[in-house]
């Protein structure tokens, strides 16, 4: 917009008026400029990248896969003799060989007789432990202990 004046005389009202109207008016045509130029061109860029909402048919197809894969790794871990219910916790991309391999090394053989620092322990021995030792070994036979602190 020009800026032109078309009388003499203006009231101060009137020169305020004015000059907020042209102001408005710059400012609009810098608003819709910016906008027209800057902000438009990244919203449209943006909206590219926007994910695109799923059809039903997709939501279906891609559940019916989730299944189907379940169903195989269940099949899988029955060949390789483990127990079914960990199919749902495993990822895809999961090795069910290796974790068959890991889990039957698993059950190695450990005997029970283990050795026994404690073994041949008299009272008069045990007077004399120490709080810890005494703990440590109410924690690996509680029955001894007993019999000792009596």
């Amino acid at each position: 917009m020009d800026f032109e004046l078309t009388e003499e005389n203006y009231t101060k009202n009137e020169v305020q008026a004015l000059i907020e109207k042209f102001v408005k008016n710059e400012t609009d045509k810098v608003k819709n400029e910016l906008y027209v130029n800057k902000i438009k061109p990244l919203e449209d860029e943006v909206l590219k990248y926007k994910p695109v909402e799923k059809s039903e048919t997709e939501k279906m197809l891609e559940k019916r896969m989730q299944e189907i894969s379940l169903k195989e790794k269940i099949l899988f871990m029955r060949e390789q003799g483990l127990p079914i219910e960990l199919a749902e916790y495993l990822n895809n991309n999961a090795d069910i060989e290796k974790l068959s391999e890991l889990l039957k090394m698993n059950n190695v053989f450990i005997p029970n007789n283990r050795h026994n620092s404690f073994d041949g322990l008299t009272k008069e021995k045990f007077k004399t432990l120490s709080y810890s030792e005494r703990a440590k070994l109410y924690k690996e036979n509680p029955e001894l202990t007993k019999k000792l602190m009596k």
